[in-house]
């Protein structure tokens, strides 16, 4: 749960975004940063330190009074999501299928082979084995700005 190789509130940060990603925190739930900080250990500070950075990456709201919400997107929101994606991930193919070495392909195909390889209902190895694939596209794409705003996403 929480490596001493990194800054705290950088492993607050993962673990609640992890755990949002997951659904562990529902869209729309409010998360308490004192009950955060009993449950991993820490002072506050640090997770105020994460819930500043989770807010600056939309998955929490941060409201005037003081609340702190999971983000609770609507249908809209996925459509620009997706609309935004497929035209990036688009790119990032194009220029992986000219720019790519061997390394790169046989990356890919080791990230294909461990996706055939997960349990359907393990979501958070489903979600690692596909960020992990779409990561290698962007990495065989060479470009530093497509491979910065896939990891946005």
């Amino acid at each position: 749960m929480v490596i001493k190789r990194t800054t705290l509130k950088k492993q607050v940060y993962e673990y609640l975004k992890e755990q949002i990603i997951l659904g562990n925190y529902k869209p729309g739930e409010r998360l308490i940063e004192e009950k955060i900080a009993e449950s991993l250990s820490v002072s506050r500070s640090p997770v105020r330190e994460a819930i500043r950075m989770l807010e600056k990456d939309n998955f929490i709201t941060v409201h005037h009074s003081g609340g702190v919400n999971v983000v609770d997107p609507d249908i809209e929101d996925y459509m620009y999501l997706y609309e935004y994606r497929k035209e990036v991930e688009a790119a990032a193919a194009f220029y992986a299928a000219r720019r790519r070495t061997e390394e790169h392909i046989n990356a890919m195909e080791s990230h294909l082979a461990t996706m055939g390889d997960v349990n359907e209902k393990d979501f958070k190895v489903i979600h690692q084995s596909a960020g992990d694939f779409h990561s290698s596209i962007a990495q065989a794409s060479k470009n530093p700005f497509l491979i910065f705003t896939l990891s946005q996403l």
